[in-house]
């Protein structure tokens, strides 16, 4: 049984999965191009909402722990990005006057998919 923070992590990581896909196809056709961090950004988000989805099924130990380890792995990605939006490091092209309050909201959302990443790695991998 899923408690309601293991609820909200997994809704909020679908939605999560899923705006990352939505963006890298929809991207091109709002006048972007197709770049490396495009492509990376839907792998990224087809591999979050496929671990997300199957961590709800019941599974073999192993295979829990490794898309447990998967979680693990792209929480430290978003820890990644939300230090690099936090910094300025990251650029991102959008149609905004000020682009800091965007690496700020950013870097915040980056930061809290993490946590709920953590929150379903770590909760998942303890369940029989």
């Amino acid at each position: 049984m899923m408690n309601k923070l293991e609820l909200v992590a997994t809704a909020w990581l679908l939605a999560w999965g899923m705006s990352y896909i939505i963006t890298a196809i929809f991207a091109p056709s709002i006048g972007g191009d197709v770049t490396s961090g495009m492509l990376f950004y839907g792998f990224l988000g087809i591999v979050l909402t496929t671990v997300t989805i199957l961590l709800q099924f019941k599974l073999s130990t192993l295979t829990r722990v490794f898309l447990c380890f998967v979680l693990f792995a792209l929480a430290v990605v978003s820890v990644f990005g939300a230090v690099i939006s936090w910094s300025g490091i990251a650029i991102w092209n959008v149609p905004f006057a000020d682009k800091t309050i965007f690496n700020i909201t950013m870097a915040f959302i980056d930061f809290i998919s993490a946590v709920f990443m953590l929150v379903l790695a770590l909760g998942k991998q303890v369940e029989p």
